[in-house]
C-alpha cells in the first residue's frame, strides 16, 4: 500500500473524529444509498445495503434530528423523514444539506486529488 493512501486514511479519521467519534462505514453507506437515492423507505433501504430493518433504525436515530441523541442532546441532522403519504407506516428518507455537505467534506479527506 502506498505511503499517500496510508496518509489519506489518516486524515479521514482525524476529520471522523471530530465529526463523529463513532463513526463506522457501515454509516457511511448508509448515508451514501440516502443521498443517491433519496425518497427510499427503510424497508427499501435496508433491501439496498443487505441489513436489517433495526440498523437502519438505528442509523436514522444517529443521523436524523432527534432520536438517540449524542452529547450536545441534538441528533445529527443529516438525513429527514417524511411519512410516505401512500402509506403511513413507513418513513421516506432524505439527505439534508449538512448531510450532503458532511460527506463532500469526507469526500474531499478521503479523495483529496478529486
Amino acid at each position: 500500500m502506498p505511503i499517500n493512501h496510508v496518509r489519506e486514511g489518516l486524515r479521514a479519521c482525524q476529520f471522523l473524529a471530530t465529526v463523529h467519534p463513532q463513526f463506522r462505514w457501515s454509516q457511511y453507506r448508509f448515508l451514501l444509498v440516502v443521498a443517491e437515492t433519496p425518497g427510499l423507505s427503510q424497508s427499501e433501504v435496508a433491501k439496498k445495503l443487505d441489513v436489517t430493518l433495526a440498523a437502519v433504525s438505528r442509523a436514522v436515530d444517529v443521523f436524523g434530528p432527534k432520536g438517540r441523541r449524542d452529547r450536545s442532546g441534538e441528533g445529527r441532522g443529516y438525513v429527514s423523514t417524511m411519512r410516505d403519504p401512500e402509506d403511513d407506516r413507513n418513513l421516506l428518507l432524505t439527505i439534508t444539506p449538512a448531510g450532503l455537505s458532511f460527506l463532500e467534506q469526507l469526500h474531499e479527506h478521503l479523495w483529496p486529488e478529486r
